[in-house]
């Protein structure tokens, strides 16, 4: 009997110590998660690039010559840098090439074109917005300005002046 007894413990002993885990002895190898590393205070960044284009063809107020008409594009590169808890950081480019038509003009149209870049941050409404000014070739007396939307999805035109340039 006490043989017996024997024998049944030590079934139970390496039963209990064969069903444990076996402890990995291998060093750490590349395939691990990168993502079960990243502590929880990294900021994660990435980047969403959108190409547009917005097309003009409106009537503005010329303050010399009356009303005239705005033709061309804007071709805008939005690129979401971080999007973080509803804010987000995100780089706009605009390249305008457009023809204004003055109706005391009887040939070519005055040319306007401009290239810009800006970072602009994203509030928690999810917009921001951003003016520009843009030189009107063999025009020294008046700018076009340009007031753009910019939101997470993209840019839209919210306004378009021409305005008189003091020549004091």
């Amino acid at each position: 009997m006490k043989t017996l007894t024997s024998i049944i413990s030590m079934l139970l002993i390496f039963a209990f110590f064969g069903c444990t885990e076996n402890q990995l002895t291998q060093p750490e190898t590349a395939f691990n998660n990168s993502a079960e590393k990243k502590s929880s205070t990294e900021i994660p960044t990435y980047q969403i690039i959108k190409k547009d284009k917005l097309k003009l063809c409106c009537k503005v107020c010329d303050p010399v010559t009356g009303y005239c008409k705005l033709i061309g594009k804007v071709i805008y590169t939005h690129t979401t840098l971080s999007n973080i808890g509803g804010y987000a950081r995100v780089q706009i480019s605009f390249d305008m090439k457009s023809e204004l038509h003055t109706p005391l003009m009887n040939f070519s149209p005055y040319f306007i074109s401009g290239c810009s870049c800006d970072t602009v941050y994203i509030n928690e409404m999810g917009v921001s917005f951003v003016e520009k000014n843009y030189e009107v070739r063999n025009r020294m007396d008046v700018r076009l300005g340009v007031k753009y939307k910019v939101t997470i999805d993209g840019a839209e035109i919210i306004g378009i002046r021409l305005h008189q340039i003091d020549q004091g």
